[in-house]
């Protein structure tokens, strides 16, 4: 028994030496981009798939010198690092040859068979799909191996990155794991077992007469059973079986609407609390949830108000009336005696900026002044970079005059911090997915992209002063002296209130997909995103002064005085344009996928979302004073008086220069 259980031991051990893990080598990974037909994305560090944009990753099976029988099991393995919208995408075949290095939309090759449908990507972190059967085939010839494709699926509203083998913050390259299995010999057949003994004879009886023919004997005991011979090894394994259909998430469908259809899991919001439908209920004339338990269920209840804040200090006082029209002359009637003086009109509107004149006369040397602030971060050795922790994602940032807030796209709130060290006076809950955000002089007010909505919380203290329904997903944010200006990013249009009550004054259209808005002094200029353009709006009365081109999607605006700088996230530049007349005065060049832009008073600052850093542009002429690191994915940016801001989404920083 001892030498049997040995033999079986020894086998098992031989079949699973026989399976080893081979890891193959990528050598190629780019993504494509319709808006940007002709440009090879190559060197990026990030794959992105979304609404035109496909990603192409190919790997080297040179090295493992083996058939597709050889081949247990193959998985592909990514990592998602970035998820701005979920959705699902499709994994195809590539039909032609590519490199990583000249691949563009344009010349990308045609797509082969469909392997994967509709896998869902909703979160940071690895995904794994099983290319066992493509794999078996790259190997046998049967297919040649131009590597895969990563598409969204049709309608999907999927917006995501994965990590490409350039990129060296995390190091989470696509990776293709491969269980090979030995094919060798079948093994001998076992020997026989050895015959048994026979049974004893029984005595002889005494003679006597003939009888009957005794029955037959019993037979023998039957000899021991032989060994078992070796088995054999593992043959490989089967093709994989087709893919299993997805689970049910829930669908978020934003704000209540009586008049919309809606399906089981389908979420929405309602008197300040979420509900999720647990039967279809089908317009015009939708119950309320609270009231319709049969078709809704609470998902999360609406707090409990909270106290009344303290009284806020005055508002700001508004622009002056226009004047009013002239009456017609009367007939002239006797002079009268001199009367008193009338009191003094109100003021007329400010003019246009007049031109510049010429330069004047050097003045005197003035007296010998303290330590300047270049002398003083000199000697405190504060040259370096600064981060401080705030919440998830965060995006957008603005300055109160002592403070920095910061506007947390992934945690739903704001956050506080001294500027004058960084530390952190509070959060404060608003809306969800926090975007855009501003400063009128005495409360902050975000652009909550999520809720449809804007929130105004008090600055001395960030006590909530109220929410404020806009367009659709809000982006950008302004305030022009007297009201705040709202770009409405899926509806096309931007919206202004009364900073001073949150009053809806009006909605104006713009361009496709407005990002952004910057007040010039006297007019607004709205970043449309979808349409390559710029537009600009008069302030006092919303009226289209103009249509201007830019570069590929603008996504920021700042004004320095005279002139607008639009930073182009698409064609990795900032455009300068005369703020009197929309004439283009200059492009420059800056980091990839530039988002944010801001004004320190004699210099344009611009960030790079791609490549974690900052790019100084000196305002007089565009000339480039240096770039400089910011450790991530930089996207917002302001400047205090003293120091840049800029925020850090990947890393959940601010970081200040």
């Amino acid at each position: 028994m001892r030498a049997r259980s040995f033999i079986r031991q020894i086998l098992l051990l031989a079949v699973l030496s026989a399976l080893a893990q081979a890891q193959v080598v990528v050598t190629d990974d780019a993504n494509a981009s319709s808006a940007y037909p002709t440009k090879n994305f190559g060197s990026s560090i990030a794959l992105i798939v979304c609404s035109g944009s496909n990603t192409y990753i190919k790997f080297s099976l040179a090295n493992l010198g083996v058939t597709g029988s050889n081949v247990s099991k193959a998985t592909l393995i990514l990592y998602t690092d970035y998820v701005l919208t979920s959705g699902t995408m499709d994994v195809y075949q590539v039909s032609g040859a590519w490199s990583e290095g000249k691949i563009t939309w344009n010349n990308a090759p045609a797509l082969g068979a469909q392997l994967f449908s509709a896998v869902s990507v909703t979160s940071t972190g690895y995904l794994s799909l099983d290319l066992t059967s493509t794999v078996q085939a790259w190997l046998n010839g049967t297919l040649a191996n131009n590597g895969i494709a990563l598409v969204p699926s049709s309608g999907s509203t999927l917006w995501a990155s994965f990590d490409s083998k350039e990129n060296l913050l995390t190091s989470h390259t696509a990776q293709l794991s491969v269980v090979l299995v030995s094919a060798g010999p079948q093994g001998p057949q076992g020997p026989q077992g050895v015959q048994g003994a026979a049974g004893p004879q029984g005595p002889a009886g005494s003679v006597g007469p003939s009888g009957p023919q005794g029955a037959v004997g019993p037979a023998g005991a039957q000899g021991p059973q032989g060994l078992v011979g070796p088995m054999g090894l593992q043959g490989p394994q089967g093709p994989a079986g087709p893919a299993g259909t997805n689970g049910t998430g829930f669908n978020f469908r934003n704000a209540f609407d009586n008049s919309a259809s809606y399906a089981v899991n389908d979420v929405v919001t309602y008197s300040g609390a979420s509900y999720v439908a647990i039967a279809a209920n089908q317009g015009p004339n939708n119950s309320a949830p609270d009231a319709n338990t049969a078709a809704w269920s609470v998902m999360a209840a609406q707090g409990a108000a909270g106290a009344a804040g303290a009284q806020g200090p005055p508002g700001v006082q508004g622009p002056p009336g226009a004047m009013g029209a002239q009456g017609i002359q009367g007939q002239k009637g006797d002079i009268g005696a001199p009367g008193p003086a009338g009191a003094a009109g109100p003021s007329g509107s400010i003019g246009p900026v007049g031109p510049q004149g010429p330069q004047g006369p050097s003045g005197a040397q003035g007296p010998a002044g303290g330590v300047s602030l270049i002398q003083q971060k000199a000697a405190l050795l504060k040259w370096c970079r600064q981060d401080f922790a705030v919440g998830t994602r965060p995006w957008g940032v603005a300055f109160d005059g002592a403070n920095i807030w910061v506007a947390n796209y992934g945690s739903n709130n704001v956050t506080e911090l001294r500027a004058s060290d960084g530390t952190t006076i509070g959060t404060f809950a608003v809306g969800s997915a926090p975007q855009g955000i501003a400063f009128d002089g005495a409360n902050i007010w975000v652009a909550n992209y999520g809720s449809n909505n804007v929130t105004e919380l008090r600055a001395s203290d960030g006590t909530t002063i109220g929410t404020f329904a806009v367009g659709s997903a809000p982006q950008g944010i302004a305030f022009d002296g007297a009201n705040i200006w709202v770009a409405n990013s899926n509806s096309n249009n931007v919206t202004e209130l009364r900073a001073s009550d949150g009053s809806n004054l009006g909605t104006f259209p713009v361009g496709g997909g407005p990002a952004a808005a910057a007040f010039d002094g006297a007019n607004v200029w709205v970043a449309n995103t979808h349409s390559n353009n710029v537009t600009k709006l008069r302030a006092s009365d919303g009226f289209n002064l103009g249509t201007f081109p830019v570069g590929g999607g603008p996504a920021a605006a700042a004004f320095d005085g005279a002139n607008v700088w639009v930073a182009l996230s698409g064609s990795f530049n900032v455009t300068e344009l005369r703020a009197s007349d929309g004439t283009t005065i200059g492009t420059f060049a800056v980091g990839h996928s530039p988002y944010g832009i801001a004004f320190d008073g004699a210099n344009i600052w611009v960030t790079s979302f791609e490549e974690g850093n900052v790019t100084k542009l000196r305002a007089s002429d565009g000339a480039n004073l240096g770039t400089f690191a910011g450790g991530g994915s930089l996207r917002g940016i302001a400047f205090d008086g003293a120091n840049i801001w800029a925020t850090n989404t990947l890393n959940n920083t601010a970081s200040r220069f």
